[in-house]
């Protein structure tokens, strides 16, 4: 065999290879899979929207990968009998073409993945996309091998000078974002939604900012950073006090739903700033019954002997807490849905956390 054509030839045959090919061809597959793995590990990881092995563990993305290329003889979908068929229709000259149309299809795989946790991500990046695309030139830049392709609007020049991400941020803390309509319900068929005009006015804004050129992997990572939900693992040390609440946890549940957990949600800037007006609306005694009993999931008893208080007058101010975030959170002027407003009451949380732990 040919080694330009290795891979081919042993897909081609698959059915009648030898134990020392199949070893061959599984170990080759094998590869491709991993090198996926790695390069998607970088490319999304950096995205800040999620740690990659959160998502789906290379094991596992292997174990997924495998299942499209072989899956069970009686699948008519399994990616090994549609190459088959492209193979004789020669539609790869050389195993390199070949290689590059698994990585793809890996690669999609993993998408999907995402795309199903984070649907908002996908619906930002095809609409950005498509508002952007008649306004810019794509060109290539110093980074543009990990970065991508640079876009640059159609009436700049090229510049010297391309902005990093922790610019870009700067530069958006500065632009007011576009009107963002949410479904009322948690269970809405569609997600939040922007006008495409409104979206390419603000985009533009952002391109002027950064002297009009902005590498594409790095707009992806701004969109995932104003619009999307950004999922990543805490690495705060263990703050609750399970000894305390064990056997009271029954008596613990609240109309929000939403106990604290270690898995935090890092949402776009209007929810943090929401977050943080909304605790700097309460006095001290409340924040401390939220940290005690939402924090610590302490039993109100224990909580009454900490500050010195009756369980009854506990009891009064938890639901005073509970009736302040949720009047702040659903007031009239919001237009805030259920799901958003657990993401806003755990990021209040978060924050009764972190001002806790400054203490």
């Amino acid at each position: 065999m040919s080694d330009n054509t290795e891979l081919i030839q042993l897909i081609l045959n698959r059915d009648e290879l030898n134990e020392k090919d199949q070893e061959k061809y599984f170990n080759t597959i094998n590869g491709v899979i991993k090198q996926t793995a790695k390069s998607l590990k970088i490319k999304y990881d950096t995205f800040s929207i999620m740690n990659v092995d959160s998502i789906i563990t290379e094991d596992d993305f292997l174990n997924l990968c495998w299942d499209i290329v072989e899956g069970s003889d009686d699948n008519e979908h399994r990616l090994i009998d549609k190459l088959q068929s492209k193979l004789q229709d020669i539609d790869f000259p050389d195993d390199n073409r070949l290689k590059s149309y698994l990585r793809k299809t890996f690669e999609r795989l993993f998408l999907d993945k995402i795309y199903g946790i984070f649907p908002d991500f996908q619906t930002r990046i095809k609409q950005v996309s498509r508002v952007m695309k008649p306004l810019c030139i794509k060109t290539k830049g110093k980074e543009s091998s990990s970065k991508g392709d640079v876009w640059q609007l159609k009436d700049y020049d090229d510049a010297v000078n391309i902005p990093t991400l922790a610019q870009l941020k700067e530069y958006t803390s500065k632009i007011a974002m576009p009107d963002i309509t949410y479904p009322k319900s948690e269970d809405g068929q569609r997600g939040a939604s922007i006008k495409d005009n409104d979206m390419k006015n603000y985009m533009v804004e952002i391109f002027r900012a950064a002297g009009g050129v902005i590498y594409k992997k790095d707009i992806d990572s701004l969109i995932s950073h104003l619009f999307c939900m950004e999922q990543i693992s805490s690495s705060k040390s263990d703050i609750s006090n399970q000894s305390d609440g064990d056997n009271e946890k029954a008596n613990q549940e609240d109309s929000f739903n939403a106990p604290f957990s270690t898995d935090t949600v890092m949402p776009p800037c209007c929810y943090i700033i929401m977050a943080e007006q909304c605790i700097n609306t309460m006095d001290e005694q409340m924040k401390e019954i939220l940290y005690y009993i939402y924090v610590k999931e302490l039993d109100q008893g224990v909580v009454a002997k900490k500050i010195g208080k009756s369980e009854s007058s506990v009891t009064k101010i938890k639901q005073k807490v509970e009736k302040h975030i949720g009047k702040y959170i659903q007031n009239d002027s919001s237009e805030f849905s259920y799901q958003e407003g657990k993401i806003i009451f755990k990021l209040i949380i978060e924050l009764i956390i972190e001002k806790r732990q400054v203490l």
